[in-house]
């Protein structure tokens, strides 16, 4: 079943969501600014360490096979990565005058931290993957840990965006084993092919093209599409049976805009007011 959405905030504003480059989605949706900012410094932190973000190197394909996510038996250099790109991350946040004081405040934090001990930006990794030891600022370390984690494992996670050899398809990562939190929707050979995308490490992967990925459900009376007024691109795929949602972008081009989780949180606005729950791994909770 297909039904449209209208997002009140766009609708007042006069205006459909824009297209075309992040600067003028940022124009339409100002309140995503400082998520802005920690992705750009996220950018020049893995240029600077753009060797150490590809630690992964040849384990990146043999384990699709078999089940089990690749960060559950990743090299030692991986953590290594992601906790160097974290390190840095941290330390030009604490200093960027584009956040609100508040987040600063709390990057200057964990940056003192990491300066007081160099195992702490490891511990902080290794907390991301089920270490016990709780850190400081939980909240924000989670959302930057796996932002960083996910440059530390950019190269080794297959991208089946172009291709047809991709022998996961299961309902969770095949990186981290986190839940999708996303889909897209590409063209194939054989018409359009849905691929999940994890909402942690922002790694893609095939998977059935009608279906619940979160119960299971395929009964097609329970699966809505819910079409946001004005935007083609952009809906809400629901499921009846668990009140699951995904965020799926039915395009092709803007994958660095749309499927970054932060730059669709008014999808999750429009969801959560509906009555459905998030029940995929998000960094960005509403």
């Amino acid at each position: 079943m297909n039904t449209t959405l209208t997002d009140s905030r766009q609708s007042a504003a006069g205006r459909p969501p824009a297209h075309g480059s992040r600067e003028a989605w940022l124009q339409a949706h100002p309140y995503l600014r400082p998520m802005e900012s920690i992705e750009q410094a996220l950018d020049d932190a893995a240029r600077v360490l753009l060797a150490a973000a590809r630690a992964l190197g040849c384990e990146a394909q043999s384990h699709r096979h078999d089940g089990v996510p690749l960060l559950s038996r990743a090299p030692a250099g991986t953590y290594a990565a992601a906790a160097d790109l974290l390190d840095l991350l941290v330390a030009r946040l604490a200093r960027s005058e584009a956040l609100p004081a508040r987040l600063r405040d709390a990057c200057h934090d964990l940056d003192a931290a990491f300066r007081r001990s160099a195992a702490e930006p490891r511990r902080a990794v290794a907390w991301l993957l089920g270490g016990d030891e709780a850190p400081s600022h939980p909240e924000l370390l989670y959302t930057l840990g796996w932002m960083a984690m996910s440059r530390a494992v950019a190269s080794a996670a297959q991208d089946p965006a172009h291709g047809n050899d991709d022998p996961w398809d299961r309902p969770y990562c095949p990186t981290c084993g986190a839940p999708p939190s996303m889909a897209q929707l590409v063209t194939s050979g054989e018409g359009r092919r849905r691929l999940l995308v994890c909402g942690r490490c922002r790694t893609r992967w095939g998977y059935q093209r009608f279906g619940c990925p979160f119960c299971g459900n395929e009964r097609q009376e329970d699966l809505r599409v819910l079409q946001v007024e004005g935007d083609d691109a952009l809906r809400l795929d629901t499921c009846e049976a668990c009140l699951g949602y995904l965020k799926t972008y039915a395009g092709e081009g803007e994958e660095s805009l749309f499927l970054l989780g932060w730059t669709t949180l008014h999808l999750d606005v429009l969801a959560r007011e509906r009555g459905y729950e998030n029940t995929g791994a998000s960094l960005f909770e509403i």
